[in-house]
């Protein structure tokens, strides 16, 4: 799994809750190292925030989208307006309003590892 996050403090944060819950995770700091990243090797699920630096959420969505096809996406946003969730929905990808209980962010990347892997009960 690859998390992308411009906040220092929230990226760490993260990425051991992730671990914590039985996933490999691999961080990075803005959405070009994203795009470089999935280059390198497609991950399960993405969880990025809106707010990259040097290239925001939405359009990393849409570079790897290109890159790897529909890989399954939990993009974390602190303005979860209707715009905004109308353009998740069109990318595909899963909107998560800030700030979100750590629950909710593991039952989403759950739901989507499942999805990406076709299956019902797997979790973690």
């Amino acid at each position: 799994m690859a998390v992308g996050v411009s906040d220092p403090d929230l990226g760490p944060l993260l990425c051991r809750l992730l671990r914590e819950d039985g996933y490999d995770t691999t961080l990075a700091t803005d959405g070009i190292a994203i795009v470089s990243l999935i280059a390198r090797a497609v991950p399960d699920v993405l969880v990025l925030d809106s707010d990259l630096a040097r290239l925001d959420g939405l359009l990393t969505i849409e570079v790897v989208r290109s890159i790897a096809g529909q890989i399954p996406v939990v993009l974390l946003s602190g303005a979860a307006g209707p715009a905004l969730r109308l353009v998740t929905n069109r990318l595909g990808a899963v909107l998560l309003r800030k700030p979100f209980q750590n629950s909710e962010l593991l039952d989403a990347v759950a739901r989507e590892c499942r999805s990406r892997n076709g299956e019902q009960g797997v979790s973690g």
